[in-house]
């Protein structure tokens, strides 16, 4: 708007009524002329920062009986952000952008981020839950044994936590075996047979008739 001794006559902006701005700065120029021919000129600038967009990330798979690998970390990234500081709530009640979790049931995990003009995204991450516990009490680790020589006679084998990591250490010749049962496909990767090892993924491809041997 603009006010003048002689009268406002016309009043005009470089930029349309009714425009979609761009995601940037855009300089805006108001040109007023009263009913004497005066013009005057005002100039301002509309910063339209780009929308928040949350990833959560992959889903995971943690093995419930077996303590490394029941837990995972769940990173939130912001694929395109605008201004922060920026919050991150997840749906356990956790804050910050990398949580930890230890679900002994799959589940959904979603985050919210907040942005310092109070603009939010959010995003889901499931978590799968393999039971891999055995024996008495569920005391004991279910492990699929590869014997070395011999990867068409693969076992199923309950054994104490304590002995696994020896069991799927390809640096101990076990190459191939895994934490939990043997035809296990792994939901995040359903094409693939996934071997999970503490500090190393292989993908095993075998058909073999499969030994269970408890203790």
């Amino acid at each position: 708007s603009g006010t003048d001794n002689c009268g406002l006559d016309q009043l005009y902006s470089s930029i349309t009524s009714g425009s979609v701005f761009s995601v940037e700065i855009t300089m805006v120029q108001i040109t007023a002329i009263d009913a004497c021919g005066n013009t005057a000129n005002c100039t301002f600038t509309i910063t339209r920062v780009p929308p928040i967009v949350v990833d959560a990330g992959p889903c995971q798979t943690v093995f419930l009986g077996y303590g490394p690998l029941a837990c995972t970390d769940l990173n939130a990234s912001l694929i395109t952000s605008s201004s922060g500081p920026y919050s991150y709530v997840w749906s356990n009640g956790d804050t910050g952008s990398t949580i930890t979790v230890c679900p002994t049931v799959t589940t959904t995990y979603t985050v919210t981020v907040t942005d310092g003009n109070g603009f939010s995204s959010v995003a889901d991450v499931v978590v799968n839950v393999v039971d891999a516990s055995c024996g008495n009490k569920g005391k004991k680790v279910l492990v699929c044994h590869v014997p070395p020589g011999n990867p068409s006679n693969v076992q199923e084998i309950c054994i104490a936590p304590q002995a696994v990591g020896a069991h799927i250490d390809p640096a101990y010749g076990h190459s191939g075996c895994h934490v939990g049962p043997c035809d296990f496909v792994d939901p995040c990767d359903p094409l693939e047979n996934k071997s999970m090892t503490e500090d190393n993924h292989s993908h095993v491809h075998q058909e073999s008739m499969i030994t269970s041997i408890y203790p």
